[in-house]
């Protein structure tokens, strides 16, 4: 699956999901991740060079954050079923 481009709607999920003091990439890539498992992608990729700033630490902070964003939805549908 070729995720789509980055859009407004993108970064205002990234945004939403992540922390306040992060820098833009991280909130751009996260909501492109985010917007990818909507779309039922089961597996996720960012590539990075050897010296990438802080850009090459994102993947553990995303992997966190879209766990737990995982887990918020299942809990949240679980409960709509179960009423």
């Amino acid at each position: 699956m070729i995720p789509d481009s980055t859009n407004r709607e993108t970064i205002k999920i990234g945004i939403k999901q992540s922390p306040e003091f992060v820098f833009f990439p991280f909130k751009a890539t996260l909501g492109d991740f985010v917007n990818a498992l909507k779309k039922v992608a089961d597996i996720l990729v960012m590539t990075i060079d050897c010296d990438s700033f802080r850009f090459g630490f994102y993947h553990a902070v995303q992997e966190r954050l879209l766990h737990d964003i995982i887990l918020i939805t299942i809990l949240s549908l679980s409960k709509k079923i179960s009423l």
